[in-house]
């Protein structure tokens, strides 16, 4: 069964900060993503371009609890690169190809 308290604790853990201080990220992301990123808004209130550190081990979290589900759910090993290694191979692809054209 899921149990949303311990999920948001470990999630909390991984990413280093308190709930507040997750919350208040967690807005200026959502503020960033609604007024630049998503939507272009005419008239920001956001000004900058939030740091993405904290939303990529809070997705590697997320992703790390979807493979232990799926092997707690199905049976079998979830046997696959983290989400933080495939994030640096594509970064990497990225880099060399930007590199190639420029």
């Amino acid at each position: 069964m899921f149990d949303p308290d311990f999920f948001r604790k470990g999630m909390l853990e991984a990413v280093g900060c308190s709930f507040d201080e997750w919350k208040e990220y967690r807005t200026l992301v959502v503020d960033y993503r609604n007024e630049l990123a998503a939507h272009r808004d005419l008239n920001p209130a956001t000004r900058f371009n939030p740091n993405f550190d904290l939303a990529l081990l809070a997705a590697n979290f997320y992703h790390q609890r979807l493979g232990d589900r799926f092997e707690n759910e199905v049976g079998k090993k979830f046997e696959n690169i983290t989400f933080l290694e495939e994030f640096e191979r594509r970064r990497e692809a990225f880099a060399a190809d930007l590199k190639a054209h420029f």
